[in-house]
């Protein structure tokens, strides 16, 4: 994904953050929801999809499957790759913004991430960390990587793509 894009992702997370007032890592994404005038409803999906989303003029619902199996962080990351969905259709927050972003898997992922793991809280986390021996022998160690996995409500793996993209891996 070119750097442009990103820049512009990042930006509409960063303003989906301060419009719903979830500045904080680990920010309940039910309030951000309810914030943003999205709603949410739990349903019956197919047997292999956790979430989904309808946008329209009129409404804008996530749906999470009601037999959710997975962990609260991957719930977690599934709505906001949904919110992504939503918004990636069209910036919400300037309706003369004519751009219209395409809604491929690469963005709505990034988008996420970037949503639950912006760069500035991110770098608040990492240098508010004690620094054991074990982080200082491997700074990139698993429970480093699940440590501020924790703090920002996502699963480890996901933790570890941010730290990547963040140049920190």
């Amino acid at each position: 994904m070119k750097q442009h894009r990103k820049r512009k992702l990042e930006e509409l997370a960063y303003n989906c953050r301060k419009k719903s007032k979830c500045m904080e890592p680990g920010f309940d994404e039910f309030k951000m929801l309810k914030k943003l005038n999205i709603k949410h409803r739990y349903d019956q999906l197919g047997p292999n999809v956790a979430t989904s989303s309808i946008n329209n003029k009129d409404h804008k619902i996530i749906i999470i499957t009601s037999n959710y199996k997975a962990s609260n962080a991957e719930r977690r990351y599934d709505i906001a790759r949904e919110l992504g969905n939503i918004f990636l259709s069209g910036n919400p927050f300037n309706a003369s913004d004519k751009m219209v972003l395409y809604r491929g898997r690469e963005e709505t992922n990034y988008f996420a991430r970037v949503l639950l793991m912006p760069m500035d809280l991110m770098l608040k986390e990492i240098n508010a960390m004690e620094y054991s021996e074990e982080y200082v022998s491997n700074i990139i160690s698993e429970k480093y990587i699940s440590d501020l996995a924790w703090r920002f409500g996502v699963t480890p793996v996901v933790m570890a793509i941010r730290l990547t993209e963040l140049g920190c891996a």
